[in-house]
């Protein structure tokens, strides 16, 4: 880890992989034992997330969630995919979902249109 110091103040940390730590992140265990660390998503987040949604995928809307929830949780560590999480147990990835937007995450994914 590597400070990072603004005018002489210490406002985060970069680790190994580029990323900053955030002072608000939560660490949580997992049903299945493992740790993950959510931290609090930001509008930027949010933006990254819809960019990379490809339009013509019908699966788009279904995954939305899953592409949130990888933007911000690490297991272990370690970043994460939501292809990775399509093949993790039920109860961690409603677990991280519930962390990620607490209990109204239902309400986050985008409507269908109507057409």
């Amino acid at each position: 880890m590597e400070d990072i110091i603004v005018n002489g103040v210490k406002v985060g940390q970069v680790d190994e992989a580029g990323d900053v730590a955030d002072s608000t992140a939560r660490s949580i265990t997992l049903p299945s034992g493992a740790m993950a660390t959510v931290r609090i998503g930001k509008g930027r987040d949010l933006i990254k997330v819809q960019k990379g949604a490809d339009p013509n995928d019908p699966n788009a809307q279904d995954m939305f969630m899953f592409a949130i929830v990888a933007q911000l949780a690490k297991i272990d560590g370690k970043h994460i995919t939501k292809e990775q999480l399509l093949d993790m147990p039920l109860a961690d990835v409603l677990a991280l979902q519930k962390e990620v937007v607490g209990d109204n995450f239902l309400s986050l994914i985008p409507a269908t249109s109507q057409s």
